[in-house]
């Protein structure tokens, strides 16, 4: 068995779950019932335009012959925003901002997410605002709210293959961000934090499965360990978290241009 790998992880939580679940659900409605709970900085179907736009409202004005890259970010509380300090500062008008001066044209982002849904809640908010996907490039930030409820390995792959699904319907190229990694964070005590750690990355490596080559791009990566990444409740990321996460974004989407033949790119 491959150390990290869906087995592992699986193997590792079902046999912690029996001795450790008395005490991880103490924690988990002591966690509940006493987190910092922050706010979206965007709406659900947050729009802009970079440059020329505050976050938020599509009003900027281009000229006849730029073409600006269609951005689009979907998914759970990151999408929208949360534990960023400003809407600016949210990974959307962040990635645009990055893409922008990378590639020199404007860049026009929609967000389509919502705090605390799943994936299977996301799949049927895509099929609500059908109209907002078309992208040239799309970001998938999902994860931690089925790693959190337990969704199962099978639940997940599907719900996931159906927002890949929807997605790939109107937009070029589909990039799957990393689940977010529960055993680094600071909000969750011992053994909470180790048993949902490694649920999240079983879910995690279960994506893999999901990669299309040119078309679906499944993204690696480690997640920096320093407090300062993660914004005051312990658990979503801070201002810089964000900037990084972006610049990191930037460069796998620079790696694996249209038509791109790489399937599971690494991610610095």
């Amino acid at each position: 068995m491959r150390r990290g790998s869906l087995r592992y992880h699986l193997l590792h939580f079902w046999a912690g779950l029996p001795p450790l679940a008395p005490i991880a659900i103490g924690q988990g409605l002591w966690t509940r019932r006493n987190a910092v709970r922050l706010p979206p900085v965007l709406e659900d179907t947050a729009a802009g335009v970079q440059p020329g736009t505050a976050a938020g409202n599509v009003t900027g004005i281009l000229s006849e012959d730029e073409t600006p890259l269609r951005l689009l970010v979907v998914g759970e509380s990151t999408a929208v925003g949360v534990g960023a300090t400003r809407p600016e500062a949210a990974l959307a008008p962040r990635l645009a901002e990055v893409l922008h001066r990378e590639q020199d044209r404007p860049v026009s982002w929609q967000v389509v997410g919502e705090n605390g849904i799943r994936a299977g809640g996301l799949a049927q908010k895509l099929r609500r605002h059908r109209d907002l996907l078309a992208a040239d490039v799309a970001v998938v930030l999902l994860g931690a709210n089925d790693t959190s409820g337990l969704s199962s390995v099978g639940r997940w792959r599907r719900d996931l293959a159906s927002v890949l699904s929807l997605l790939g319907e109107r937009c070029e190229r589909i990039f799957v961000a990393p689940v977010p990694p529960f055993h680094l964070f600071r909000l969750l005590p011992y053994p909470l934090r180790w048993l949902l750690g490694h649920r999240g990355l079983a879910l995690c490596d279960a994506r893999r499965a999901l990669a299309r080559p040119g078309r679906v791009i499944v993204m690696e990566g480690e997640f920096p360990r320093e407090r300062r990444y993660l914004a005051t409740d312990g658990y979503h990321p801070s201002d810089v978290a964000y900037a990084t996460w972006a610049n990191q974004i930037a460069e796998v989407i620079k790696n694996n241009p249209l038509n791109s033949i790489v399937e599971v790119p690494p991610q610095p």
